[in-house]
């Protein structure tokens, strides 16, 4: 993979943890998605991360698409 499309993952999984927790502090949402188990300490996404943002691109998609 890519830098390009794994930058683009972190921010999908980043943006989605920003919506949960209804904050636009991009470090707490860096900590929810580490103790949700989407990012590594080393700040890489987890498999889990992974599968995230391949869930929300799909429903992106299918946003567009209906």
């Amino acid at each position: 993979m890519n830098l390009h499309y794994r930058n683009a993952d972190f921010e999908l999984v980043l943006q989605h943890c920003l919506q949960k927790i209804k904050s636009d502090n991009r470090d707490e949402a860096l900590v929810y998605g580490k103790l949700s188990g989407f990012y590594e300490d080393n700040g890489y996404l987890t498999v889990s991360g992974e599968n995230l943002a391949a869930f929300i691109k799909l429903d992106l998609a299918h946003e567009r698409v209906g």
